[in-house]
């Protein structure tokens, strides 16, 4: 089964990625152009987008027959007030939410 992660080059992302191959499914991997992908199978799909940008969330999922959505922005949020008060909250909802709807 062909199956999009998203998310793959985090910490879960990269170890599903190995775990889908070693259980003969074809891992396709939606990575940000920016984003460090050395640790994932040299011979793995990659598939440049982002998950903010619809356009190329739906051409990856096209040839796909299930989707693991792994996909977020940490907040940095250490607990503190003032940490609160900083945090990229557009960010925080094009990623997180916007782009999990997409």
């Amino acid at each position: 089964m062909r199956v999009l992660v998203t998310g793959a080059t985090g910490f879960v992302g990269i170890n599903l990625v190995h775990a889908l191959r070693e259980a003969n499914h074809e891992p396709v991997a939606l990575v940000r152009p920016s984003s460090p992908t050395q640790i994932l199978p040299k011979d793995g799909e990659l598939v440049k987008g982002d998950i903010t940008d619809p356009e190329s969330v739906q051409s990856a999922v096209e040839t796909v027959q299930a989707v693991v959505h792994l996909a977020a922005v940490r907040s940095g949020y250490t607990g503190s007030i003032e940490d609160w008060h900083q945090l990229d909250w557009d960010r925080l909802e094009a990623v997180n939410i916007d782009g999990t709807r997409h």
